[in-house]
């Protein structure tokens, strides 16, 4: 079964995680063995909804109550708000990447040397 792809900007996502970090930390980072790519998902704790080139096409991810941090607890929707994507809309923020969504890296393009 194929899952949709969340598009993560890497040239936003990668220097904001780790900038509240120091150099052995990110030493730490490179001889876990991981990318840095996996070693940055494996430690936020909040990812921008700006950094998700594709927040209009996956946001309907986020959208059911019957689920939060993978669990299938069933937590409400927070109140004033119609949906779950709403709630991130709003927020800025989303807490986790559902697992039926699969992380694809966009990388900047080249800008085009002006002669």
């Amino acid at each position: 079964m194929r899952k949709d792809k969340i598009k993560i900007l890497h040239h936003w996502f990668i220097p904001w995680i780790y900038e509240e970090y120091d150099k052995y930390d990110m030493l730490e980072a490179w001889e876990s063995g991981d990318t840095i790519e996996d070693y940055a998902l494996g430690i936020f704790g909040m990812l921008p909804v700006n950094h998700i080139a594709n927040w209009e096409e996956i946001k309907h991810h986020y959208n059911t109550d019957a689920f939060y941090h993978g669990t299938k607890d069933k937590i409400e929707i927070p109140k004033g708000f119609k949906s779950w994507s709403d709630y991130y809309e709003d927020d800025g923020y989303v807490d986790h990447i559902p697992d039926t969504l699969e992380v694809e890296w966009e990388y900047e393009e080249e800008e085009e040397e002006v002669v």
